[in-house]
């Protein structure tokens, strides 16, 4: 029988446009998943009807792998190339995007093994970081996961309101992490579900 944990590592590939209903506090989410394959993107548009919020979900640890539809392109490029293309769309000038950035854990582990500046040559290591030490290697996930995020970020328009942009860490396996994430989500997209109603502060 499944366990917990065998639950969270099951990966399902995103095919064709999915609809999920789920209620929260006696309140309705509806969350519809569009699919990041290369053929699924052309469908994307007719989806952002009435939306309150965009989820875009990126990994930190793909910066060194190939795109399975195209060898020739890095994954975290590609990821970086959507990520302008969908926060530049000009009906979500005023919608909240709220950016994951996953698998914390994988970037932890592979960052000792697989340099990221060998990837992304823009990206400098600590000078003074001893990466044999625990707070060494903490300190290197840290400055790594600060140059990714920031690589994303960049690919926004510099003229939109970088207050409707929410940035978190995740790591699905982590449950509390997961819990306080869709809590701090919940939150916000209540607060501009408000803020369009003119309750605003």
């Amino acid at each position: 029988v499944p366990n917990e944990n065998d639950v969270l590592r099951v990966r399902v590939k995103s095919t064709g446009i999915e609809e999920a209903i789920f209620y929260f506090d006696k309140k309705e989410y509806r969350v519809v998943d569009v699919g990041g394959q290369r053929s699924e993107r052309r469908k994307w548009m007719h989806c952002f009807d009435g939306i309150t919020a965009v989820l875009f979900c990126a990994s930190l640890s793909e910066y060194d792998l190939p795109l399975r539809e195209d060898p020739r392109v890095n994954r975290l490029d590609e990821a970086l190339r959507v990520f302008s293309e969908v926060t530049n769309q000009t009906i979500f000038e005023k919608k909240a995007i709220i950016f994951f950035l996953n698998k914390t854990d994988l970037l932890r582990e592979k960052l000792p093994l697989v340099p990221l500046q060998q990837y992304q040559p823009e990206y400098q290591c600590p000078a003074d970081m001893d990466i044999n030490t625990k707070d060494g290697v903490e300190e290197h996930f840290k400055s790594a996961t600060e140059f990714i995020k920031n690589l994303f970020l960049s690919q926004i328009n510099p003229e939109r309101n970088m207050d409707t942009v929410y940035v978190h860490l995740t790591c699905a396996l982590d449950t509390e992490n997961v819990e306080h994430v869709i809590t701090a989500v919940r939150v916000r997209l209540l607060n501009d579900i408000l803020e369009d109603l003119g309750y605003g502060s």
